[in-house]
């Protein structure tokens, strides 16, 4: 399998359709903050105040889709999330704590759920 997949991604189609899903990724994480961004401006100063962590952490979790390199399988299913932002950050609220690899580690651990919640429901679960 290893050698199936080298020669996809030698493939220039391959390449370019994971270069522009990954970037796609990148634009609705962006999107999704810029609407979280909105909702901010609407609250009042104190709420925006008791609400900082959110407002780093999300900016940090989007920071962190600048420049992914996820297979179109991983991005598609990372997609199929109704707010990506909103559930990876629901996850690190549900941590407590990132994880010993940090804000990475946690987006991975996200990314293979995604991923294999999509291979079970399309029925190619390994």
């Amino acid at each position: 399998m290893t050698d199936k997949m080298r020669e996809s991604e030698m493939n220039p189609y391959y390449r370019e359709r994971k270069r522009e899903l990954n970037h796609q990724l990148y634009e609705r994480v962006q999107s999704e903050l810029a609407v979280f961004y909105k909702e901010m401006l609407r609250r009042t100063p104190e709420e925006i105040y008791e609400s900082a962590h959110e407002i780093v952490a999300r900016y940090e979790i989007a920071a962190a889709f600048s420049g992914t390199d996820y297979s179109p399988a991983s991005v598609r299913a990372l997609l199929k999330s109704p707010n990506l932002l909103d559930d990876i950050y629901k996850e690190w609220q549900e941590h407590g704590s990132l994880p010993p690899g940090g804000l990475k580690e946690l987006i991975e651990e996200f990314r293979k759920y995604m991923v294999k919640t999509e291979q079970i429901l399309s029925g190619q679960e390994r």
